[in-house]
């Protein structure tokens, strides 16, 4: 099966083609086709941040685009009858929907992709202009204390959220 739909491995759309393992030359090349797809977008989201003229406006890009695939994941949601926990239900039709529909679709991973270029157009704004609140937060950040604070509070949190929430 790999040598007839080789070419969608090729050219990274073998996500939109559904769950079947057969059909995959490797399995993981799910997560690089999504990947690919989410890159594509990024040179279009910063072309309208740059050209914007008033810097002011530029954040409500980031706004409108986390709008609009919040959206379109609710509306996949819906219309497929996706469940909040499909891992519950291993090896049923809803799981296989819920991957071909939600996991492996780019549109439903966005979210996050769009936060990471908001932080990041961000933190390029910060660096270019000197404003009061970062530079009190920079110095306030120095402190030792409060750093390893950050870091043991993120690590409890990200491991709740794996292991607590969606237990082994």
């Amino acid at each position: 099966m790999c040598d007839a739909q080789f070419w969608r491995n090729v050219v990274f759309i073998n996500n939109f083609f559904g769950l079947n393992l057969i059909k995959y030359c490797w399995i993981p090349s799910w997560y690089l086709a999504v990947d690919l797809q989410m890159w594509v977008t990024a040179p279009f989201v910063m072309y309208f941040y740059i050209t914007m003229r008033k810097r002011k406006h530029r954040p409500f890009i980031f706004i409108f685009l986390l709008l609009v695939v919040y959206i379109v994941t609710y509306i996949t949601c819906w219309y497929w009858d996706i469940v909040e926990d499909p891992y519950r239900t291993p090896g049923t039709k809803n799981a296989i929907i819920y991957y071909d529909h939600y996991f492996a679709n780019p549109f439903c991973r966005l979210d996050i992709f769009y936060i990471g270029m908001a932080f990041g157009c961000f933190y390029k704004e910060c660096k270019l202009e000197s404003y009061p609140s970062i530079e009190k937060v920079k110095k306030w950040y120095k402190d030792d204390l409060v750093r390893w604070t950050h870091y043991i509070v993120g690590f409890f949190l990200v491991n709740f959220t794996m292991f607590i929430i969606y237990p082994i």
